[in-house]
């Protein structure tokens, strides 16, 4: 295929990066349990939302909505690994790719390699930028995702041969690569279609209740464990296992405030760790089913708190501050810091093998200069064994 005829940098086109069902990046999770469905999140998690802008840096090469020199550094990072690889011939960016069984994906950056002096490319580097905190993604050799898209950039593009796959990972300052060669599409294809094929399964009510398979990285991030047949199966095994252990009882008197007895007060702890979870549960699935589905329960009406305010661009507050007599000075002295995350931004900046060490002296330097203490510690009632 001749270098004109590659498709050279388009337009983005899905700015929003809608996902199939039961797209790439749910493949992890659906070859442990085939009912796996993502959690609906009404809000997106800070992380979250520094990839997204890091992604739009990464399409855009444009760092002006990045928030921090911190994300800036996380997509120089990205951008100095891209640099290192070999000379392209043609680039596409935020590319929707057709998989398999209707499904598709969107690469971040599709690379078709210069190869010597020929006009033909039979190689592209295929690269996600990942930029995850808690933990690094699954290699590139084995990591689903990866496989998925390769399947559909073979299928896509028959003139190559073999797809280069980089994760880059620069919160951890590492890359996962792996290659692909076109010998490999049947088995990939295979690997991929068993997984879906399973999962398409669980659409039918009688086959779900056999296929879930309760998983503890599964089911804390699937919309459906609160309905899951599977699982409510293994709390019954669970419950059961403790049959002839004392249960808590409701005592006469329920008002904690008007019972000195330690053993009446004791009863009503219990009861309250059994009760309160499942209070908050009530609270959460009948509000989302009055906002989702317009199902209000009986004497009660949806009404809105009003939302705390909050700045969301500290930058612009610089900017507009200084005219109604607000200084920098001002606006430290207004703000909360979240030590947690500092260090996680010094960890990430520190070189590997000396994340621990930067992290202590960081600590220390703001002890010593007085900028960090710590509050009294809070009394609360602990559960003791008999």
């Amino acid at each position: 295929m001749s270098n004109t005829t590659l498709p050279v940098n388009p337009e983005s086109e899905a700015p929003e990066r809608p996902h199939a069902q039961r797209s790439a990046s749910q493949l992890k999770y659906l070859v442990l349990c085939p009912g796996y469905k993502p959690e609906q999140k009404k809000r997106t998690h800070w992380v979250t939302q520094q990839g997204i802008r890091g992604h739009s840096a990464m399409e855009s090469a444009d760092h002006g909505d990045l928030q921090s020199n911190y994300e800036s550094n996380l997509v120089q990072l990205c951008q100095d690994y891209e640099a290192t690889l070999p000379p392209t011939q043609s680039v596409v960016k935020e590319f929707r790719v057709e998989t398999i069984l209707g499904r598709w994906g969107y690469l971040d950056t599709l690379r078709f390699r210069q190869t010597g002096d020929s006009r033909d490319s039979s190689e592209a580097d295929l690269i996600d930028y990942k930029f995850v905190r808690k933990a690094e993604v699954e290699d590139a050799e084995v990591n689903l995702q990866g496989k998925d898209y390769v399947v559909g950039v073979f299928e896509t593009f028959p003139q190559l041969d073999r797809v280069h796959v980089h994760f880059v990972m620069p919160r951890f300052g590492s890359v996962s690569t792996a290659t692909f060669h076109r010998d490999q599409l049947p088995d990939l294809r295979l690997e991929v279609f068993s997984i879906i094929n399973l999962a398409q399964k669980t659409d039918r009510k009688r086959a779900a209740s056999r296929l879930f398979k309760p998983d503890f990285d599964v089911c804390r991030y699937c919309g459906r464990r609160a309905t899951c047949q599977a699982l409510f199966r293994l709390a019954d095994k669970v419950a059961a296992s403790y049959v002839g252990h004392p249960v808590p009882e409701v005592p006469a008197n329920v008002h904690a405030s008007q019972s000195r007895d330690p053993a009446t007060l004791g009863a009503l702890k219990a009861l309250a760790a059994i009760l309160e979870p499942w209070c908050q549960s009530v609270s959460h699935h009948t509000t989302d089913v009055a906002l989702d589905e317009g199902i209000v329960p009986a004497g009660y009406v949806i009404d809105y708190l009003k939302g705390q305010r909050r700045i969301s661009d500290p930058l612009a507050l610089l900017r507009v501050g200084p005219r109604y007599g607000i200084t920098v000075d001002d606006v430290l002295a207004s703000s909360k810091v979240s030590i947690a995350q500092l260090e996680d931004v010094v960890m990430a900046k520190a070189r590997r093998g000396e994340k621990a060490e930067k992290k202590a002296e960081f600590l220390d330097e703001l002890r010593d200069a007085n900028a960090l203490n710590r509050s009294e510690d809070r009394p609360y009632l602990r559960k003791v064994s008999a």
